[in-house]
């Protein structure tokens, strides 16, 4: 199977004109590389999102995840989808409250990731994290991510 981690992201610049891509230097010294044809050259295989991509471009997405992919073992032919891996598990605080009490119930994205599946997706975030186990996080739902999600700010439905 292949292993996905998220290293990093992509958002548009400031000025609009260009694209800043945000890489872990960590993953940089770790990493599996593929060599040139000629045997040259070293480079690193990253996977984003076509489609997330092209909507950090057009403005509709501020930010999509960056991946790197090395091969555990070979994944035949079976399709990487990325996947989104949530919980009902603990409490967050909205952006406003300045107290020591969470003041929402709601889910809490723990990783998202590209995997073969669903319990894949789960394996490979508890790799990647395994401090999610030590935290008590017990139950989590895990959703394919499809293209036709639909992103937008709170401010513009109003």
């Amino acid at each position: 199977m292949s292993k996905s981690e998220l290293i990093g992201y992509i958002r548009k610049s400031k000025a609009g004109d260009s694209l800043k891509i945000c890489v872990l230097k960590t993953i940089l010294e770790k990493a599996e590389t593929v060599q040139s044809m000629d045997g040259t050259t070293e480079y690193l295989t990253l996977v984003m999102g076509l489609s997330r991509l092209k909507k950090v471009v057009a403005g509709e997405m501020d930010v999509t995840s960056v991946c790197h992919l090395s091969d555990d073992e070979p994944a035949g032919n079976l399709p990487l989808r990325e996947y989104m891996i949530i919980t009902t598990d603990g409490h967050t605080f909205s952006p406003r409250n300045d107290g020591p009490e969470p003041d929402i119930e709601n889910c809490q994205v723990l990783g998202r990731l590209f995997a073969t599946g669903p319990k894949e997706a789960v394996k490979l975030m508890l790799q990647n994290n395994p401090e999610l186990i030590e935290m008590g996080f017990e139950d989590v739902i895990v959703y394919p991510i499809s293209d036709e999600a639909t992103f937008c700010c709170i401010s513009d439905c109003k």
